[in-house]
């Protein structure tokens, strides 16, 4: 839905008076936010700040060589796909925690809160081809989400992923089934028709026809199968499509990573570890995190705005931690 569009301020302004008008449930709210037992209750087939890494989410029988392609393939286009990785169990571990963190009435991102959605960006194959993309050192930056797409219902928007000015990729994963009919990722890849307006995207204001044509014969579908890594670096146009009436619901996580040494704005002070023996972030951190990307995301998504309170209230119920 464009931000600018009248549905979308109308559906901003009913979801702001909604939340203004339930101040008792958000206090509720942000204490069981900052409670983690209640995560622990929540799904207490997840761990929260466990001592012991989860081996469930490892394919042991990844071929080393699978990263060839997808670093082809970032190369060449601006984005890359890579074949199953996470193990099929840590899967609809991580899709049944997301269905029960929304059922609960949660935003998915929460679902952060849990080591099993922070283990997943830490697949032996994933670190291979980012210490490939990226450089041996690289880390992980305070940008991560949980997409739940209805039936019925769209995706983000067109747009690419910012700060562009950093070298740096996102990685999606998909928790279950990303097809054709349930709203896949497309993407329009890197070229010589395309690379221009790539670069240009965010200053452009029209496009003319020439161009229109030049992004829509280009556009691409990425279907993905459940436990797959999608990604893209910051200069690839991409959106999530409109799902069918009968579809399944879309269900993915994303995070991002970035090189530590072509920064000119210093990102290296809130870049994460994010090698397989790194700690994971305290609970708080995490709390943290999810707070500033919902503040972050608040113009790709109305149903974000009913979590803007609750999140300013976990920002101040919480200190920032040094690395």
């Amino acid at each position: 839905m464009d931000p600018n569009s009248p549905e979308f301020r109308k559906a901003a302004s009913e979801l702001r008076a909604r939340a203004l008008s339930e101040t008792p449930d958000l206090l509720i709210q942000v204490e069981n936010a900052l409670n983690p037992g209640y995560w622990r209750h929540l799904n207490p087939e997840m761990t929260v700040c466990g001592n012991a890494r989860s081996q469930a989410n490892r394919r042991d029988d990844t071929d080393p060589s699978c990263v060839e392609r997808p670093l082809q393939m970032l190369s060449s286009f601006g984005y890359f796909q890579m074949p199953t990785v996470v193990a099929g169990l840590a899967v609809d571990k991580m899709r049944r925690c997301i269905e029960l963190t929304r059922g609960a009435g949660w935003h998915p991102a929460f679902a952060f809160l849990y080591d099993e959605f922070w283990w997943a960006f830490r697949a032996s194959a994933l670190i291979r081809f980012l210490r490939r993309a990226l450089g041996e050192d690289y880390g992980q930056l305070p940008y991560l989400w949980g997409h739940y797409v209805a039936a019925n219902s769209r995706g983000w928007r067109p747009h690419v992923d910012g700060p562009t000015d950093i070298k740096k990729l996102t990685v999606w994963l998909a928790l279950n089934d990303a097809t054709l009919d349930n709203g896949c990722i497309y993407v329009v890849p890197r070229n010589t028709e395309t690379e221009k307006l790539s670069d240009q995207f965010l200053s452009i204001e029209t496009f003319n026809c020439g161009d229109i044509r030049a992004l829509l014969q280009n556009a691409k579908a990425l279907p993905a199968a459940a436990g797959s890594y999608l990604g893209w670096g910051p200069y690839l146009i991409h959106w999530g499509s409109t799902s069918g009436p009968q579809a399944a619901a879309r269900i993915s996580i994303s995070a991002e990573f970035s090189s530590r040494h072509s920064d000119p704005l210093d990102h290296n002070r809130t870049l994460m570890d994010a090698d397989a023996n790194s700690p994971l972030p305290s609970f708080s951190k995490r709390l943290r995190l999810i707070a500033l990307a919902i503040k972050s995301y608040e113009s790709f998504d109305p149903e974000v705005f009913r979590c803007i309170p609750l999140a300013k209230q976990v920002l101040a119920h919480t200190t920032v931690e040094k690395d």
